[in-house]
């Protein structure tokens, strides 16, 4: 006699793919080890050295990220838990960046795995699935030091144990899903997508189980909100979400905008969009096609004249981003098949409430959108694409192809970003360092890490003088602070270091191309060819006071 359906599900072969997909996300985790620190790593890394020294308050100490130095608090939100496991690290290894990138990949082997076991489930397609994703630029680039790797392990582990314990009736795999969502949600809010997703298992299952799972994530919110309150006097999230005064008056138009971005940065950095022509019907087509005609004619709308005279590559880039990602996301709606649903139950309430709870944390709340803004309903919608059985394996090979391409091209180009950055700070202090003049530097992200580890001073954006004779340096592309056109007046170039485009002339950040892969606004794209070199460092004395023009402004100031 046959085993049991359930039974079978519950406990699915590991085979050769299986493991082939873990030794791809082994090798996405190993070929990130040697990147500097970047981005919003310095971040994480300073509240994880806080956490060292006052495990108890994270965010006690102060740091200057946003043009000022402000209590970490106040610049941080998002919960404190990952920079807790690189805590662990530092205080048994100390600082040893190498060490602290090859602890995430225990984070990629988890998502491989949960991403797989879902792909089998309910697609037929979990070694498709996985390399769609695992291979693509919001993994293989954003990966860094960063919430987002970790956060989208949680989210697929978390729906992956949510349904052993639907197939097994298994409250230990239940706790299982609630336990992962709270680690979610410790890493970032938007780990609470999970509970609308249990709450759909619930309802569409007709189980209690899945409800208890949802219990953990909301325990980790509350909680966590109640330390906050209790350590800062406010709860992160309505300290983080203060900056949604900003967008009162034009909520509608900042919404709108925000979603035609997500559409077209999910085109140009996951190609699932290939996979929609094979998966619709006569009826799929129309709808698809009148919904891409609709997305367009908005952001066209929306984007307006000016953008076109600036910049005319990028906003036609950005416009055709938009059609290729509203196209693909009508696939996934109009899109129909069983793929493995006949054994599970219909996935497709799971999966759009997976979709439209990260929606809508991450299109109203979050300070700006950006590729990783996209990265965790990427496997959500490759399912529901790849559900479809006439899904053509030509087009799974040309997607995960042109996945892995932009992968590969696009993390070289920001590992030579990167890299700038010690070596341009190495070399500034070999030079001027020996002086005992004090050495100030404008400017965030990784360019901040190693700029203070080698000894130089941030600048703040309120001071209107610095002593004449001191070193101050100032990059092009880092985030940096304002100067005061006073201060500019007095600095006289000494030095300018440019770091050579990539041989390609990709780039994944130019600020004036209008080119952000890790943030940007409306109209912009996640890369492209660079406009100029990777970056630019002006190593600038401030002279005595006197008239007249000095540093230019447009190098100066952000």
């Amino acid at each position: 006699m046959a085993a049991p359906v359930e039974f079978q599900d519950a406990r699915p072969r590991r085979d050769a793919a299986f493991w082939a997909i873990l030794g791809v996300g082994l090798a996405v985790g190993l070929a990130s080890v040697a990147k500097p620190v970047h981005i919003d790593d310095t971040l994480y890394l300073a509240i994880a050295r806080r956490i060292v020294a006052h495990p108890l308050d994270p965010y006690g100490g102060t740091i200057n990220w946003q043009h000022v130095p402000e209590p970490t608090y106040n610049v941080s939100i998002s919960p404190p838990l990952l920079s807790y496991y690189f805590a662990l690290a530092l205080a048994v290894a100390g600082e040893n960046i190498p060490l602290l990138h090859a602890l995430m990949i225990p984070w990629v082997l988890l998502a491989c795995w949960a991403i797989d076991r879902l792909g089998r489930r309910w697609a037929d397609a979990g070694t498709t699935t996985a390399l769609l994703v695992m291979l693509g630029p919001g993994v293989v680039v954003g990966l860094n030091l960063m919430l987002d790797v970790p956060l989208l392990a949680c989210l697929c582990a978390g729906v992956e144990c949510l349904m052993r314990g639907v197939e097994r009736r298994s409250a230990r795999w239940y706790l299982a899903a609630g336990v992962v969502g709270a680690v979610g949600v410790g890493i970032k809010f938007a780990g609470l997508a999970l509970v609308p997703v249990f709450v759909a298992a619930a309802v569409g299952r007709r189980r209690w189980g899945p409800l208890l799972a949802a219990i953990g994530p909301l325990a980790a919110l509350v909680a966590w909100q109640a330390a906050s309150r209790a350590l800062y006097g406010a709860s992160q999230v309505h300290a983080g979400l203060s900056f949604l005064g900003q967008f009162r008056a034009t909520f509608g138009r900042q919404t709108a905008e925000r979603t035609l971005t997500l559409l077209s940065l999910l085109a140009w950095t996951f190609p699932f969009w290939v996979l929609a022509p094979s998966a619709l019907g006569r009826r799929g087509r129309i709808g698809a096609a009148l919904a891409t005609v609709l997305a367009l004619a908005a952001a066209a709308t929306l984007l307006g004249e000016d953008p076109w005279r600036r910049r005319p590559g990028v906003s036609a880039a950005f416009l055709l981003g938009v059609g290729f990602g509203a196209f693909g996301c009508t696939a996934a709606a109009f899109a129909k098949g069983s793929g493995g649903a006949e054994r599970t139950g219909d996935p497709r309430p799971l999966l759009w409430a997976w979709i439209l709870g990260i929606a809508a944390i991450v299109i109203p709340f979050a300070p700006f959108v950006a590729v990783r803004s996209g990265l965790p309903i990427q496997p959500p919608l490759a399912l529901l694409i790849l559900r479809h059985r006439a899904t053509s394996r030509r087009a799974r090979v040309v997607a995960i192809g042109l996945s892995a391409a932009l992968g590969v091209l696009l993390a070289a180009a920001d590992v030579r970003w990167a890299a700038c950055y010690p070596a341009a700070a190495q070399r500034i202090r070999d030079r001027y360092g020996a002086a005992g003049r004090p050495i100030l530097f404008s400017g965030h992200w990784g360019w901040q890490y190693y700029a203070e580890r080698a000894g130089f001073r941030p600048w703040d954006a309120r001071w209107r003088d610095a002593p004449t004779g001191a070193i101050v340096v100032v990059p092009v592309q880092a985030d940096r602070q304002w100067m005061h056109p006073d201060v500019l007046r007095r600095l006289r170039l000494l030095e300018r270091i440019a770091i050579p485009p990539h041989p390609l002339g990709v780039t994944t950040w130019d600020r004036p191309a209008g080119l952000r892969f890790y943030g940007g606004d409306f109209g912009e794209l996640p890369w492209g060819l660079a406009s100029g070199p990777d970056e630019v460092v002006f190593v600038c004395e401030v002279g005595p006071p006197a008239p007249g023009a000095g540093f230019t402004a447009t190098a100066g100031t952000r």
